[in-house]
């Protein structure tokens, strides 16, 4: 309950929940434990679940044709890792995920998200503004890598 507590600060800056949409939200919540180098994603698996780091480090990656790693995204306390676009879409997989230390994370699965999003509208602005964050930090990294 203690880390369930860390997330609803991390969300509390864009919503206001009542108790009854506190209990619900914290409902649909899993708390897990993950080891250094345990995949939360592998390409070809669809992504079940929404996950915010509260303790720990993990990077998002895909292998190329010539068997090469390319890191996308890397998340530590307090931040988010997925296959996004497996995740929205719930279809297979294009990156694994790994975990770099032992980890703490919080996740909830995409028909919660969907319950939540219906039954507390606040929480889809608060999804939807992740997901704009989420797109200009991808457009960022490819200006970047692309400017190199």
């Amino acid at each position: 309950m203690e880390n369930f507590s860390s997330l609803l600060n991390h969300i509390a800056p864009h919503i206001t929940l009542n108790e009854e949409e506190k209990k619900l939200f914290i409902s649909v919540l899993r708390e897990k434990k993950v080891k250094r180098k345990q995949f939360l994603e592998q390409p070809g698996y669809v992504s079940k679940y929404r996950t915010y780091v509260v303790e720990g480090a993990f990077r998002a990656f895909f292998i190329d044709a010539d068997g090469q790693e390319h890191t996308i995204a890397l998340a530590v306390d307090d931040g988010w890792i997925g296959d996004h676009g497996s995740f929205f879409f719930q279809e297979p997989a294009t990156l694994f995920v790994e975990a770099i230390e032992d980890s703490t994370l919080i996740q909830w699965s995409y028909e919660s998200e969907q319950l939540l999003i219906e039954r507390i509208p606040q929480f889809a602005m608060v999804m939807m503004k992740r997901s704009q964050q989420i797109a200009v930090m991808l457009q960022r990294r490819i200006i970047s890598n692309q400017s190199l």
